[in-house]
């Protein structure tokens, strides 16, 4: 789902949401048999899905009646008394959560090997690669006026499959970060690092020829992030070793 997520145009129309949903669903489906066969069910613990829940909550709160009724104007019309003031968006922003926070727990729980640990990452940065790739070709290509060079755009400038440049650059702050974490951290070996290295640099060129100002004020921070965590290791180790 990183995958095909991204690939139908970022998952912002609603048969995209449907399917996303859906899918999450059925993982629930599967983890359930996963436990009736172990005779148990899995849960994580991890405090990572604290914020999701407490999004959840919060848009449960807000489909609360607690809202005092208002004047219709004498129309016998019946006005929702929540305390939100559009319950349908936030029914749909409650149901792309809980799928979230399905999808994120499950790779908490089923991501326990390293073998898996690194299937996941090398597919997120093969297809940030590719991604960045992509998108700096159909960028060069359209002017940011198509998508897949066949979808016309008139009041949003695209970027790669993202109707919005803004959530292409997104989507590169959080690829781009594994490849940028593996190098400062030095867990790879070092005739891997150019691979990794370019793979990072092409992803760096494409968020920044997306223009998101927001985009590249992240790149920076997350650069300086990666430096000032690679220091501090670097002096720990150095203190250990005397």
């Amino acid at each position: 789902m990183i995958v095909i997520s991204t690939l139908a145009f970022g998952t912002v129309h609603y048969w995209a949401l449907a399917v996303f949903a859906t899918t999450a669903a059925l993982l629930v489906c599967l983890w359930c048999l996963d436990g009736l066969t172990l005779r148990s069910v899995q849960l994580s613990r991890n405090a990572l899905q604290l914020p999701l829940v407490g999004m959840i909550i919060l848009g449960l709160v807000q489909l609360l009646p607690l809202r005092a009724a208002a004047d219709n104007g004498g129309l016998q019309l019946s006005l929702s008394r929540a305390l939100t003031l559009d319950p349908n968006s936030t029914r749909l922003v409650l149901i792309q959560l809980v799928s979230l926070l399905i999808y994120f727990s499950a790779t908490l729980i089923f991501t326990d090997s390293s073998r898996r640990l690194r299937a996941l990452t090398r597919t997120i940065i093969i297809f940030g690669f590719l991604l960045a790739m992509f998108g700096l070709t159909q960028s060069l290509t359209t002017n940011g006026t198509r998508v897949y060079w066949f979808r016309q755009l008139t009041q949003s400038t695209a970027f790669g499959p993202f109707i919005n440049r803004h959530h292409f650059a997104g989507y590169m702050e959080l690829a781009i970060a594994l490849p940028l974490g593996l190098l400062f951290s030095g867990s790879i070996e070092a005739h891997k690092r150019p691979l990794y290295a370019f793979a990072a640099l092409l992803m760096a060129v494409a968020l920044i020829l997306t223009n998101s100002r927001a985009g590249i004020i992240s790149l920076i921070a997350e650069i300086v992030f990666g430096v000032v965590i690679a220091e501090h290791e670097m002096g720990t180790n150095t203190r250990s070793g005397e």
